[in-house]
């Protein structure tokens, strides 16, 4: 079974990719691309405004991720808050267009976040004034989830908006701390430093030099966040998927 959190300290932990995360915001890098994004077209019969809002408030509700911030103690560590409730709003828009509705939500998705202010999460629904289906979308920075997480907000809430009843809600994120530590500090987290130091011991020098770019980079392109797309065929897709389920894992 999964160690569980025994004092107060341990159940406010935080991973080592969340302090990653910290160390990233505080260098004043640019932490856009940080942010996992969802985009879901509404098929059939839209709910009303009421029901996405009580829907997005009952997951709210339901995943302490989706209320929690991280700031640092008196002593300098960072340590996960989770607030019983957040200040934000289920986001309703309109736009004119599907190009202008796209538009929009990858601005709000790309938006940055602060890891001391919650919530780290947007979501909201977009209207298409041109008749195309609207648009669902959502944006979580990843040191509250990750695309499996996505996967299932999204699920939960197509069930809640169609009254269908959810599974009792899983165990906090201190769980998820609290194993990572028990690896760290267990033999298979000290064996698995061994084979990396020995494996990366044994690659010349070469092996550490900067990789020659395709392109120039532009000293005049913006900073932000770029995505390369490429669609995959069905067999492939669906291959991929096979492996991630066997092994437990996203396709990240």
């Amino acid at each position: 079974p999964d160690p569980l959190p025994t004092t107060e300290s341990e159940s406010d932990a935080t991973t080592e990719g969340e302090k990653e995360f910290r160390v990233a915001e505080a260098a004043g890098l640019d932490t856009r691309h940080f942010n996992i994004p969802l985009l879901r077209a509404v098929i059939g019969e839209t709910p009303v405004h009421d029901r996405w809002k009580a829907a997005w408030g009952a997951l709210v509700a339901r995943h302490e991720s989706l209320r929690t911030f991280f700031e640092e103690d008196d002593e300098g560590v960072l340590r996960r808050r989770v607030v019983p409730t957040v200040d934000a709003a289920f986001e309703f828009t309109r736009q004119p267009t599907r190009a202008a509705a796209l538009l929009w939500a990858r601005e709000r998705q790309s938006a940055p976040f602060t890891l001391a202010v919650p919530p780290l999460w947007r979501a909201g629904l977009i209207t298409v004034d041109d008749g195309t289906a609207p648009l669902f979308w959502a944006t979580l920075h990843h040191s509250v989830g990750d695309g499996q997480s996505l996967g299932i907000l999204s699920h939960e809430l197509t069930a809640l908006l169609e009254d269908r009843p959810l599974p009792p809600a899983p165990y906090g994120w201190s769980r998820l701390a609290a194993r990572e530590r028990a690896y760290l500090n267990g033999p298979d987290g000290a064996a698995d430093g061994v084979w990396w130091r020995d494996s990366l011991a044994a690659l010349p020098d070469e092996a550490y030099d900067d990789w020659a770019l395709d392109l120039p980079r532009s000293p005049a392109t913006p900073p932000g966040t770029y995505a390369f797309a490429l669609t995959l065929d069905a067999a492939t897709s669906a291959a991929l998927k096979a492996a991630a389920r066997r092994r437990m894992v996203s396709l990240h």
